[in-house]
């Protein structure tokens, strides 16, 4: 997986780094988006936008207007992001309301929100208030114009991000706030993230935040300010740009939605990938691989071993066959179908000694009468032999006709198994009964 933060300006520098699982970075750096390696082949592009791009805002809706979301799951998005399984009534209200709050075009903004009937906003014990029947939507919103020259960016290096998660998100499953501090040109900016938003200050407005004394605050630092932070908070947990990237990267948020949206089928096989890549890559899964390569490496085994009993098995009965015929018949000094060349040599001795073969005429003749006899011939109807006008013997075949009045469609003279498996083929030519016989393999 390749996590990316998205530029703040075409030229600015970005953090990224590779991961194979959450708990394992193979690489990380910082660079302009003009300078990254080439990560096209990578399973899955993770991006993130960076928390001063990111905005959030608590919209009140009246409990009524639940019955709009009927979704337990439901992310609401913009106008061109909406979906067969969102209701346009729904899109309407939260519009409506942004564009009251803000003061602004809803279309020049991109934004989602996630509704109070949503898995993680119904934790919240601000997402429904009973007292007025009111509920609250949380939206997150950045600046549609700024997105699109950040992934514009990054797909000039042949980067699609599937994913963008924010870098900071209200905390509303979390016991407590959680206070990031950041290091930004020599000074110490703190982000403090709570159920209701996430909010930016300066050290020296640090009185004005009574979260701040929350005994259950979590506070992380990057290495550069751990120090100061640690001073002032007691302790203080080490967290580097590149581990708050990972962490961002396990948001449930998605901003990839409208016309930055992957679609269900893209997202299909990226999760295959995924799976895959991290069952070859994973060190959880290092047994599992062992036994399947085994496995299949033992199966090849087999099967090339079995092969080649059976091509052995066979090659032997070829060379016996050709033992037998050669031996029988010293004069044949080449085999190539023992089988064949046993038949015809055979035949060859028939007529040396006159013995009659399966394609002379009395045998023909003795066939003939056979399909003409009701109690030997597997035929439905069969017409008596008195019934035929005339007989032709020619290189082993046999025609007749039958007398003009018997309806020549409705006969339907048929071969035994046995007559068959000898060689003897019946077919209708014409006006004409053919009988044949051809050596059988």
């Amino acid at each position: 997986m390749l996590i990316v933060s998205l530029p703040l300006n075409p030229n600015a520098e970005v953090d990224h780094l590779l991961c194979v699982t959450p708990e394992k970075i193979t690489h990380s750096s910082r660079s302009r988006v003009s300078e990254l390696p080439d990560l096209s082949q990578h399973t899955e592009v993770v991006g993130v936008i960076p928390w001063q791009c990111l905005s959030w805002i608590n919209l009140t809706v009246p409990k009524s207007a639940l019955r709009l979301f009927e979704s337990k799951t439901l992310w609401l998005t913009g106008p061109k992001n909406a979906s067969g399984a969102q209701s346009p009534k729904a899109q309407n209200l939260v519009q409506g309301l942004l564009e009251e709050q803000l003061l602004c075009d809803p279309s020049d903004i991109h934004w989602i929100a996630k509704t109070p009937n949503s898995s993680d906003a119904s934790d919240s014990p601000h997402a429904v208030n009973a007292a007025d029947n009111t509920a609250i939507l949380q939206i997150g919103y950045c600046s549609k114009s700024w997105l699109r020259m950040a992934l514009e960016s990054l797909q000039a290096v042949n980067l699609t991000p599937n994913q963008l998660v924010p870098e900071m998100e209200p905390t509303p499953g979390t016991p407590g706030p959680t206070l990031h501090a950041l290091n930004s040109l020599g000074e110490i900016t703190f982000v403090l993230c709570t159920p209701s938003g996430v909010q930016a200050f300066p050290r020296s407005a640090m009185g004005g935040f009574s979260q701040l004394k929350d005994p259950l605050l979590r506070v992380f630092a990057e290495p550069s300010s751990i120090d100061s932070v640690s001073m002032l908070f007691g302790q203080a947990s080490l967290q580097t740009a590149h581990q708050r990237l990972l962490a961002s990267a396990q948001s449930s948020w998605d901003f990839a939605t409208g016309e930055w949206d992957q679609g269900p089928a893209k997202k299909a096989i990226r999760s295959i990938k995924g799976t895959i890549q991290t069952f070859w890559s994973a060190p959880e899964w290092r047994l599992a691989r062992l036994g399947l390569m085994l496995a299949f490496f033992t199966e090849v085994l087999g099967l090339n071993g079995w092969a080649w009993h059976l091509r052995a098995a066979h090659q032997e009965a070829l060379l016996s066959e050709a033992r037998i015929l050669q031996s029988t018949f010293p004069s044949v000094q080449l085999v190539v179908d023992a089988k064949l060349q046993m038949a015809r040599e055979l035949n060859a001795l028939k007529q040396n000694l006159g013995e009659p073969s399966l394609g002379d005429f009395e045998h023909l003749l003795d066939i003939m009468r056979q399909l003409h006899d009701p109690t030997q011939s597997a035929s439905a109807y069969n017409p008596k032999t008195n019934d035929i006008q005339g007989v032709q013997f020619a290189n082993q075949t046999l025609k007749w006709r039958y007398n003009p009045n018997i309806a020549f469609t409705s006969l339907d003279l048929k071969l035994s198994e046995s007559m068959l498996s000898k060689g003897y083929q019946l077919q209708k030519t014409g006006s004409e009964m053919v009988l044949s016989w051809r050596d059988a393999p």
